[in-house]
């Protein structure tokens, strides 16, 4: 009887490894362990392993090789559900209209209401040697600041169609019910731990510095390396850390030169460095923050193109230096190019104090960002300068007409003066009003944590971001529709329904910062800048 529960023993302890997939590796050292100990006899141990090899070898799971050099694979991901609505009013109505679309203009209500959904799946894990890897699908095709595609759109290229039913072109086989299908890898990695308080990695990564979505979108992983260093000192109760990161971010692809045009260029890098600390001061309360530099380098593609001001400024267009002012430096029109980043060096100061009033009372948290454009004036000065002075893709206004930079003359160009030039938004760029809007900052408290079913969660928070503060290609696409010149409040609350299933709640309210200028962006959904802007959305999100 002794020998059959030691046996039954042996046999559940095996079983339970081959149920987490690792028998083949791990079954035998355990059998070895319980012989060595006694538990079995070397005969009885030779038994169950040629059991347990048998059942074995009839699962389909045996019927999957993987490379020696793969330690384990873990399968995760998360699927968001989501209702939304956006609104902004532009415009007051007359000729001298902050922000209005032109002289004379009137007020512009937009508002869009969308059904959502996001997928991502990925697969990660160790690999021998201290190596580690990750590879994720994003649905959402290239847009790696929202991944959704919504629900019910005929058609178009941003989240799945303005595009109406029965339209022609991107839009002509969409039909009742469609959506548009993009899927791509938002994360293609491989690191190495080559001790505890080092990590390097390249590919697409996981945004590695501690920050906000004041400066970066929480779903946007930059391109390239980054190195991460943490030590623990003064009794484990004090952490500092340094993380690094050097990230293509505009890269070149060809060059040429005929008799009338020529392309040229290089790749266009985003580097960032960012010291830290963390300090625990009792069990109930810490504080983290850090300070980092974002700077740029190279100014990818560059034409010389002859163009005209109605295609000057468009990412990939004719005459595009995203590394240079193409045209006018605001979210005004198609002449602008909002999403320049020349003249950017941002520092930034994210922090945060967790504590508890009572011992027994909720964990709360008090969070915040500072945002500085050490190369701001620089930037309001080059948006200037691009506009009127003939810089790169830039207007003049010499006797009335409108000269495009390379000396000639155009109806667009004219038009696009006297629209454009003379209107309200563009003279804060003209003047030097705009010269201080080099700041953002970033405040707000949180009330307790998420970790399982029915736990709560609520935080509200002020965003404030100037017009030349930011990068504005990596801030939230969502709070104020990826937008800068705005500021305003927002509350989220989140509460979790099982321990995998959450069901959250935003609200955003914002205003224009600066009225003489425009609230430019990149990848926005509403067409117009906004004066005001709302936002609400309601999620429902399963992580597996």
């Amino acid at each position: 009887m002794k020998n059959i529960w030691k046996s039954l023993m042996a046999i559940m302890g095996v079983t339970v490894l081959s149920i987490h997939g690792s028998m083949a590796q791990d079954s035998g050292a355990l059998i070895d362990a319980l012989v060595k100990k006694g538990v079995l006899t070397d005969q009885e141990g030779e038994e169950i392993r040629s059991e347990t090899a048998k059942d074995w070898a009839q699962t389909s799971a045996s019927k999957i090789n993987i490379s020696s050099f793969i330690k384990n694979i873990t399968l995760y991901g998360d699927m968001r559900l989501r209702f939304e609505d956006r609104e902004g009013i532009t415009g007051v109505g007359d000729s001298n209209a902050s922000g209005g679309p032109g002289p004379g203009s009137a007020s512009v209500s937009q508002e869009k209401d969308r059904w959502r959904y996001r997928l991502r799946v990925g697969v990660k894990g160790d690999l021998y040697d201290s190596f580690f890897y990750g590879v994720r699908l994003n649905s959402g095709g290239s847009n790696q600041r929202s991944g959704n595609i919504s629900f019910g759109n005929s058609g178009g290229a941003k989240d799945g169609g303005n595009t109406a039913f029965g339209s022609t072109g991107d839009a002509a086989n969409g039909g009742p019910f469609a959506h548009n299908n993009g899927f791509g890898f938002d994360l293609l990695y491989v690191g190495v731990k080559p001790a505890d308080w080092v990590t390097l990695t390249m590919g697409q990564i996981a945004n590695p510095f501690y920050t906000t979505n004041m400066i970066w979108d929480d779903n946007l992983n930059p391109t390239g390396f980054s190195e991460q260093f943490s030590h623990k000192v003064i009794d484990d109760d004090t952490e500092v850390f340094a993380n690094f990161g050097q990230f293509l971010y505009d890269s070149f692809q060809t060059s040429s030169s005929t008799a009338s045009s020529s392309v040229g260029g290089n790749n266009n890098f985003m580097l960032e460095e960012q010291i830290g600390i963390k300090h625990k001061f009792t069990d109930d309360i810490y504080y983290k923050g850090a300070v980092g530099v974002m700077t740029y380098t190279g100014y990818g593609e560059e034409t010389g193109t002859t163009v005209d001001a109605g295609t000057l400024g468009n990412w990939g267009g004719a005459g595009n230096q995203p590394i240079h002012f193409n045209g006018v430096f605001t979210g005004f029109n198609a002449n602008s190019n909002s999403y320049s980043v020349n003249n950017l060096a941002v520092l930034e100061t994210p922090f945060e104090v967790g504590f508890k009033i009572q011992k027994d009372w909720i964990p709360m948290k008090l969070f915040g960002d500072f945002a500085y454009n050490l190369s701001g004036r620089d930037r309001a000065q080059a948006a200037q300068d691009a506009l009127v002075n003939g810089g790169p893709g830039g207007l003049t206004e010499a006797g009335g007409q409108a000269t495009a930079v390379n000396g000639t003359t155009s109806t667009t160009a004219q038009a696009a003066t006297a629209a454009t030039i003379s209107s309200t938004p563009y003279q804060g760029v003209l003047t030097d009003a705009g010269r201080n809007d080099v700041k953002a900052y970033q405040i707000g408290m949180q009330f307790n944590e998420l970790k399982k079913k029915n736990d709560w969660m609520a935080k509200v928070y002020w965003n404030h971001t100037e017009y030349f503060a930011v990068d504005p290609n990596l801030i939230d696409a969502d709070i104020f529709d990826a937008r800068t010149n705005m500021e305003g409040i927002v509350f989220k609350a989140s509460y979790m329904l099982t321990n995998d299933i959450t069901l959250t709640g935003q609200f955003a309210d914002a205003n224009r910062i600066d009225k003489n200028l425009s609230t430019p962006g990149t990848g926005e959904d509403l067409t117009n800048p906004p004066n005001h802007y709302q936002l609400v959305q309601a999620d429902l999100i399963w992580k597996f």
